[in-house]
């Protein structure tokens, strides 16, 4: 019988997750995720864990725990304790991830923010969130303070830079870390399980790709690149030609054992444009949401142009918009709903969305269109906010487009609806 791979990761987990309860006699710690990832940093210390493609710089699972644990011991003395919220907007460099697992250890809940947020914007996240620290680059601190200003907020500014009058990151482990034992945190070497080379990332933390892969690449022990510089086309293919992780006359695409393809809906051309570029190479068209805390679907020889098939982990329904009820044909769209551990609890401080988002049962309304063929692979259709509705029927901007980008004068295309007094609306 086949083996899949997550069944490989269930096993894994399983004997990492043991050994951790077996240690500390709390049974609870099996979902601890902080405990899981400083054992996995201390089962593979010499692991080059992260690389900043921009500077060069490189750091191993030994010294990022050591920088870490010395963080997650400056947090509290600052006076940070579970529950509390830490802030997180700074470019994807080799200090960020310091605080990241810093409060993991600590119980401590992560906001990763969009630093490129004006005044307003950051008026309305810190609003919700309450931070009690947050870290950046001096560029944004001045905003940062008028932001807790205006809200009567009293949090720790924590800059990764220098700037004047402003508190470093280093200046702040060595005012509230003082000093930590290294050879406490030194373990045998071990190069199970491995995966893969090497990992390129390109999203900014606050996209669940990056907290995945700056989890991931912990727990199952594979280095990831990344840049702190903003990532363009020509510092991509410097990425890619250099490091080679895992326009085709300027970029050696074949190194990629796997591209995941995602943020949007993917046209079935890009994907087989990528796949004559490296014909080898496993693309998937990927669906998550950070509702869910990852994919919905597994990729495993998945139809052409679908999402893939569901996993075990999850329950999956697709639900009639209007009538509410359950669509259990093939080929016919419906809202999907899901169910299960990984599903997020609640929006922060936000309990009247959090009350829109679930039906009763704790079903977890995506407000997103799917369709089921009759092998169960998964096709998403659009947002539900961004479907037409023109005479009554539902229509989709992206089969619409998709119909469009097939006309050979066409480069690209994007469809939306404007107001019309008989018909509802007309695509434009």
């Amino acid at each position: 019988m086949a083996k899949f791979v997550n069944d490989s990761v269930h096993w894994y987990m399983s004997e990492l997750t043991s050994r951790i309860v077996a240690e500390t006699g709390i049974p609870s710690d099996r979902f601890h995720l902080g405990k899981i990832m400083m054992q996995c940093m201390k089962d593979d210390p010499d692991l080059v864990l992260q690389t900043d493609g921009a500077t060069d710089e490189s750091e191993t699972s030994s010294s990022i725990l050591t920088r870490a644990v010395r963080c997650a011991i400056s947090l509290r003395n600052l006076g940070l304790k579970a529950g509390d919220v830490m802030v997180l907007m700074a470019p994807n460099h080799i200090d960020l991830a310091i605080p990241f697992y810093a409060a993991l250890f600590n119980g401590i809940s992560i906001a990763a923010v969009d630093r490129t947020l004006g005044l307003s914007e950051l008026q309305s996240t810190f609003y919700v969130d309450r931070p009690k620290v947050i870290f950046c680059q001096s560029e944004k601190a001045s905003d940062i303070q008028i932001t807790l200003n205006e809200l009567d907020l009293n949090a720790q500014i924590v800059i990764f830079d220098r700037g004047d009058y402003l508190l470093n990151f280093n200046d702040f482990m060595d005012l509230y870390g003082g000093d930590t034992a290294v050879d406490y945190f030194k373990s045998r070497y071990n190069t199970f399980p491995g995966p893969t080379r090497l990992a390129l990332l390109g999203a900014p933390l606050q996209w669940l790709t990056a907290i995945i892969t700056f989890v991931a690449s912990t727990v199952m022990r594979y280095p990831r690149l990344m840049t702190s510089e903003p990532l363009t086309q020509e510092s991509s293919y410097h990425l890619i030609n250099k490091y080679k992780p895992g326009d085709r006359d300027q970029c050696d695409f074949t190194c990629f054992d796997l591209i995941m393809l995602g943020g949007s809906a993917v046209p079935d051309d890009l994907v087989q444009e990528i796949k004559i570029v490296t014909p080898n190479t496993d693309v998937v068209n990927a669906y998550g949401m950070s509702e869910i805390t990852n994919i919905a679907f597994h990729g495993d020889r998945p139809a052409p142009g679908s999402c893939g098939k569901p996993m075990g982990c999850l329950e999956y329904r697709l639900v009639e918009v209007e009538t509410m009820d359950d669509i259990n044909e093939p080929n016919i769209p419906g809202e999907l709903w899901l169910k299960g551990p990984g599903i997020f609890k609640e929006y922060y401080n936000n309990p009247t969305a959090t009350e829109e988002t679930f039906a009763e049962g704790r079903w977890f309304k995506t407000g997103d269109m799917f369709y089921r063929d009759d092998k169960y692979n998964y096709f998403f259709v659009e947002r539900i906010k961004l479907l037409l509705k023109y005479n009554s029927y539902q229509i989709s901007p992206v089969e619409l487009e998709a119909v469009i980008r097939q006309h050979p004068g066409v480069l690209d295309v994007a469809v939306t609806g404007i107001p019309d007094p008989e018909c509802g609306e007309l695509p434009v």
